[in-house]
């Protein structure tokens, strides 16, 4: 009986491997920390990127005369190229990408809708469509905005650590800077459908 209790007594002020048990009690919360971090900043990492790609394209329209495929083709490529590593993993439909052309009257205070293209996502407009003013960004004298919408499905690489993958959707408009109007231009071949399935070239 003395026995035992001498050697609890002996176990009790021992200190011999202590900080590997510690280490081994702390190490799996420092990691699930870790990974766990390192997913949300990748997350912020990638909301960051799609919104500088939705921003470029939606620049690169204005920056142009008129709207064809062609021209939509190098859009979507351009999206994707600033989005990097985002942007190149050709997972099916990651990227989707809608632009826009809108007309604002004044005299009403609405938008309306004059043309539309949607790669992977059919646009949930038609030419004609009308939106209320504080739809889009305000133009005092009139005139037309194109507009660019890019969805993203972010895929998490620490998916069991920081949570489930998402989708975000970000939006940019411009006015035309060297014109009034930019028109979208169907050229002899190309599809007059609102939706195209956009490849990465």
């Amino acid at each position: 009986m003395f026995g035992i209790r001498r050697y609890i007594k002996r176990f009790s002020k021992s200190t011999d491997a202590a900080v590997a048990m510690e280490f081994a009690l702390v190490a799996p919360v420092l990691v699930l920390m870790c990974l766990g971090s390192a997913g949300m900043i990748d997350n912020f990492r990638a909301k960051k990127r799609a919104q500088q790609a939705v921003d470029a394209v939606a620049d690169l329209m204005a920056r142009g005369m008129v709207m064809n495929d062609n021209e939509r083709q190098n859009l979507y490529d351009a999206a994707r190229l600033t989005m990097g590593q985002y942007g190149l993993d050709t997972g099916s439909e990651r990227i989707r990408m809608m632009i826009s052309g809108w007309e604002y009257d004044e005299d009403d205070n609405e938008w309306t809708l004059v043309w539309t293209r949607g790669c992977y996502s059919n646009p949930p407009w038609t030419a004609g469509d009308t939106k209320p003013g504080g739809f889009l960004p305000t133009v005092n004298d009139g005139g037309m905005i194109v507009q660019a919408r890019i969805g993203f499905t972010y895929r998490n690489p620490f998916y069991f650590f920081s949570g489930r993958n998402a989708h975000f959707i970000h939006w940019s408009a411009r006015r035309p800077r060297y014109t009034d109007r930019i028109e979208y231009v169907t050229e002899p071949g190309d599809s007059t459908e609102n939706e195209w399935n956009c490849e990465f070239s």
